[in-house]
């Protein structure tokens, strides 16, 4: 059990998940204010930019999800690039 949780904490220390995940949020907070902003800030009733706050949180982070697995996958790709493609003077195993 030791073996596989570490070997999972290596594959996400690798692929950089905490970094991407921040930088997802991050996206999806701005996309969803600049959204509210855009489209609801001011047109729609009090009661109306309350209800509208929860379709926010959904989009900020569906938004959020999005980009953190679109960053993740493109760490992936990149990584296996890297394994590919061994350095001159190095032999595979």
């Amino acid at each position: 059990m030791s073996d596989a949780s570490n070997g999972k904490a290596r594959l996400v220390a690798a692929l950089r998940v905490r970094t991407h995940a921040k930088r997802g949020i991050a996206t999806g907070v701005v996309f969803a204010i600049a959204a509210y902003a855009v489209f609801v800030f001011g047109r729609a009733s009090a009661l109306g930019q309350v209800l509208y706050l929860s379709l926010l949180a959904v989009l900020a982070l569906t938004t959020g999800a999005v980009v953190t697995t679109v960053l993740v996958g493109i760490e992936a790709y990149r990584l296996a690039r890297e394994s590919d493609n061994p350095a001159p003077g190095e032999t595979e195993q």
